[in-house]
């Protein structure tokens, strides 16, 4: 049996926070580290708003672009689709927010 780790190839070292700081300070440097795209990675933090929202705040360019919002209801089409599961604690904000996209989306 083998394991792995990734590890950010630009070789930078991850920084560390003082106590009250965290996820909601390094939201872009996270993002970058991981690779993460935009909509997986504000969809993931819709169940905490405050996450949430600054996830939208500092990547908005990005998730309401016109590439962004079809990319944010796909991902978000895998939490409420056929499969969902009822206690999935992003269910109900994935719900909202794919409603608010595609009347967006109807609405252009």
């Amino acid at each position: 049996m083998e394991f792995g780790a990734a590890f950010p190839t630009d070789g930078e070292a991850f920084e560390l926070v003082e106590q009250g700081e965290g996820l909601l300070h390094h939201v872009a440097q996270l993002a970058h580290a991981l690779d993460v795209g935009d909509a997986t990675l504000w969809g993931n933090a819709l169940a905490v708003p405050e996450l949430a929202d600054r996830v939208h705040c500092e990547r908005r360019a990005d998730l309401e672009s016109r590439d962004g919002k079809p990319m944010a209801l796909f991902f978000l089409s895998k939490i409420v689709g056929p499969h969902a599961y009822e206690d999935n604690p992003l269910l109900v904000p994935a719900r909202r927010e794919a409603s608010r996209l595609v009347a967006e989306l109807q609405a252009t």
